[in-house]
């Protein structure tokens, strides 16, 4: 390893001076005795590092503070718009071709390798996060210079984090009720993250931000590869704000993500039908649910399409938990004076008021699949101003049948599901009648201004995870097995971050050409067309309630090795350099 053959100069005679003699032309001059210094802190650190497990993303983890101490250093040495990271490689670069000249006699053997050189660029990317490192930019990823200017004058004050208040438009990603996410850039590592401002009102809703933060907490202490990674969280007192800094995913939620398909679809006179992605992205959504469940024991009671993004790749990601509950079980009390979530997807029981569990996610997990493989409602129904009298005393909803001749219907490509119209802003009971409409929409989809499903196995799915009745609703070892699921061979919730991976990597590019036949998708898009295996199949609405999960710790562990041996031959450099 890199590091571990830096701190090796410090035994090597003559060590220090060939890493100097290696200095790229953008590293202004270092004295010795700084450059010994540095190599000391990195041996303390290194050595105090507990190495045990393998995984290669939590031992970058462990290391973040060594690559940001590199950074800090070279930092000092370069200009202030200097690529640090490619800096450093150019370095270790020039020190691995010397150490190889000197100890190889010219060999090639000293060379660093490609692995090798990505490998060091990702430990110098996961260097340890620092807000007041983090710029906001634009599109492009350039730094606004007008907030730079800013920010030097609140800096030179000590008050940097006023700054954070003041995030320019331009980078703005998205804003809701509680908060901002914005576009940031750590300008020492160049790496992309989205920052959530949460501004917490002084009254009534404070509890948001608190709640968010110890979830944002514990999502950091138990990643998932289904759940978007959180980094670091800050809270300002003096400004009411948390500070949310997560993984940026560039292709937006998924809800807008569909919108745009049915918009440009809509143009070429096309109707929705699900993509190649969409059978994985339910899988996805999955399992970043059942960690939620499982491994950090809350409920996530918002679950809907606009909360679920997409990274580069084109992954499902679970985002927003400022809903969430700690715990399995939860009273039917209204914490805020409103049922928690969004009214289309929230189970009929909690609109109730009765005590509810995990199975009220399932619902909300139901409304979200009929969305992703419907593309929602192709219209709404509104009243006419003829008919407006005769239906003030009638309970309206956007599925209601098509012999109301009062009714117009109004085009609509928003990928929203029935939901029930309310009489006025707390006639919250309307909305226990919504599992009755996603019902109508599954079971009488074109009167009901819906898309008709993709396959039986999908309208037994939807209908009994909607069902009215809790108990009713399948689990997630009822889910890993049903027909429309099985073939996606969903890793169990105890899958190591790198199984995880692996099981991503399989999920089918957007333009990959399906068989036109399968066994669970009818040749629609599950990606993972395949032939009949004996399999045990869920099959629905018989399921007797949501399934118990067994879970446990499944990974394996080595042992890296800690700080160099002082006796050590210089060979030793030579083989850290290329390892």
């Amino acid at each position: 390893m890199v590091v571990k053959a830096l701190v090796q100069l410090l035994h090597v005679p003559g060590g220090v001076k060939l890493l100097l003699s290696a200095r790229p032309p953008g590293v202004r001059l270092i004295r010795e005795d700084q450059v010994y210094s540095e190599l000391r802190k990195l041996q303390d650190r290194l050595s105090s590092e507990p190495w045990e497990d393998s995984q290669e993303e939590i031992w970058f983890g462990r290391l973040s503070k060594i690559s940001r101490q590199l950074l800090d250093f070279v930092a000092q040495h370069t200009d202030p718009d200097a690529d640090l990271p490619q800096l450093i490689v150019e370095w270790m670069l020039h020190v691995s071709a010397k150490v190889g000249v000197a100890h190889r006699r010219g060999s090639a053997v000293g060379l660093m390798n490609a692995q090798t050189e990505e490998r060091l660029r990702r430990f110098l990317a996961a260097a340890q996060l620092r807000l007041e490192d983090l710029v906001p930019v634009d599109a492009r990823n350039n730094v606004l210079s007008s907030w730079r200017q800013k920010a030097a004058s609140l800096r030179e004050a000590g008050n940097w984090h006023f700054a954070l208040d003041q995030i320019p438009e331009e980078s703005v990603l998205g804003s809701g009720s509680f908060g901002t996410v914005w576009r940031a850039r750590d300008c020492h590592t160049g790496q992309l993250y989205a920052v959530k401002n949460v501004l917490v009102p002084r009254r009534g809703m404070s509890k948001v931000g608190e709640r968010e933060s110890d979830v944002a907490e514990r999502i950091c202490a138990q990643p998932h590869k289904c759940v978007v990674q959180l980094f670091h969280v800050c809270h300002f007192p003096d400004l009411r704000l948390y500070c949310f800094v997560m993984e940026i995913c560039g292709k937006g939620n998924l809800k807008n993500w569909i919108w745009d398909m049915r918009k440009r679809l809509h143009a070429e006179k096309q109707v929705y039908n699900p993509p190649p992605q969409a059978y994985h992205w339910v899988g996805q959504v999955l399992l970043g649910m059942e960690h939620l469940h499982t491994k950090l024991n809350m409920l996530v009671r918002d679950l809907k399409a606009d909360n679920v993004v997409l990274n580069g790749k084109g992954h499902a990601k679970l985002t927003d938990f400022g809903l969430c509950r700690f715990g399995k079980e939860a009273t039917g009390d209204w914490t805020f004076g409103v049922p928690p979530g969004t009214p289309a997807y929230i189970a009929p029981e909690v609109i109730r008021g009765e005590n509810y569990g995990d199975a009220a996610d399932f619902y909300s997990l139901g409304v979200l699949i009929w969305v992703i493989l419907t593309g929602g409602l192709t219209g709404l129904r509104e009243p006419s101003a003829a008919s407006d009298d005769n239906n003030n005393n009638t309970n309206n909803n956007n599925n209601q049948s098509n012999s109301d001749n009062n009714n117009r219907i109004i085009e609509s490509l928003e990928p929203v599901p029935p939901c029930a119209k309310m009489a006025h802003n707390w006639d919250y009971s309307a909305l226990a009648e919504n599992h009755k409409l996603m019902a109508s929409c599954v079971t009488d989809p074109e009167p009901n201004l819906a898309t008709a499903l993709p396959s039986q196995d999908a309208r037994d799915l939807v209908l009994a995870l909607t069902s009215e009745e809790p108990h009713a609703r399948p689990g997630f070892e009822q889910l890993r097995s049903c027909a429309l699921l099985r073939a996606l061979r969903l890793p169990a919730a105890s899958a190591s971050l790198d199984e995880l991976e692996a099981w991503l990597a399989e999920a089918p590019p957007a333009n990959r050409q399906l068989p036109s036949l399968c066994l669970s998708c009818g040749g629609l898009g599950c990606g993972l067309c395949r032939p009949e295996t004996p399999a045990a199949v869920a099959s629905f609405p018989s399921s007797g309630g949501a399934a118990k999960d067994t879970t446990g710790q499944a990974a394996s562990k080595a042992t890296v090795g800690t700080a160099a041996d002082p006796a050590a031959a210089p060979d030793w450099l030579l083989e850290d350099l290329c390892e």
